[in-house]
C-alpha cells in the first residue's frame, strides 16, 4: 500500500511539473503581414485594402476578443481623417484559433485621405491565457489622390479694429 501511495505522489508530481513547464506565458505569434493592394490611386475613387495576418498560439487566439482592437493605419501629413483610418475587426478566414489566417478591410475614401505614405499597425491580438502581441510596419501603403482638399483654411486678410 504504501509503494502504490509513492507512485501516485510522483506521478501526480512529475504531471503538475510537466503541466508547470509546457504552459503558454506569451502572446500569440503574428508570423506574417500582408497588405493589398500597397500603392494606391484613389483619384479614381474608392480602394478597399486588405490586410491579412497568420497567427500561431499553442493554447490558441481568444476568437471572443477580435473585435476589442481594431488594426489601423498611422502617420502621414495631416494624416487620414479620424474615424477613417480602422479596418474593420479581424476574421478567420481559414485553419483554426491555434494556427489560423486573419483579414481585416478598410474602405479608402478619397476625401478623407491625403495623398503619402502610412504606417500600419495590428492592435494587441490576445491568446486564451490574456497574452498578447501586436505587429506593425512603418511605410507598408502609398497614397495617390489628386482630388481632395486638405489643407486647413487659407486667411487672406485680417482686420484689428
Amino acid at each position: 500500500m504504501k509503494l502504490s501511495f509513492k507512485i501516485l505522489v510522483n506521478i501526480f508530481i512529475f504531471l503538475w511539473v510537466a503541466n508547470i513547464f509546457s504552459q503558454d506565458f506569451s502572446g500569440p505569434e503574428i508570423t506574417s503581414l500582408t497588405l493589398s493592394p500597397t500603392n494606391v490611386d484613389l483619384s479614381t475613387g474608392s480602394v478597399t485594402v486588405t490586410a491579412s495576418i497568420q497567427v500561431s498560439d499553442t493554447t490558441g487566439v481568444d476568437l471572443s476578443r477580435l473585435n476589442l482592437n481594431k488594426p489601423y493605419f498611422w502617420g502621414g501629413t495631416p494624416g487620414i481623417a479620424s474615424g477613417y483610418n480602422y479596418f474593420t475587426s479581424w476574421s478567420l478566414i481559414s485553419g483554426d484559433k491555434y494556427n489560423g489566417n486573419y483579414e481585416a478591410t478598410l474602405e479608402l475614401i478619397p476625401s478623407k485621405v491625403p495623398p503619402d505614405s502610412y504606417n500600419f499597425e495590428s492592435q494587441p491580438l490576445y491568446d486564451e491565457n490574456g497574452f498578447y502581441s501586436s505587429t506593425r510596419s512603418s511605410s507598408i501603403l502609398t497614397v495617390q489622390n489628386s482630388t481632395g482638399d486638405f489643407s486647413g483654411p487659407e486667411i487672406t486678410s485680417l482686420t484689428l479694429s
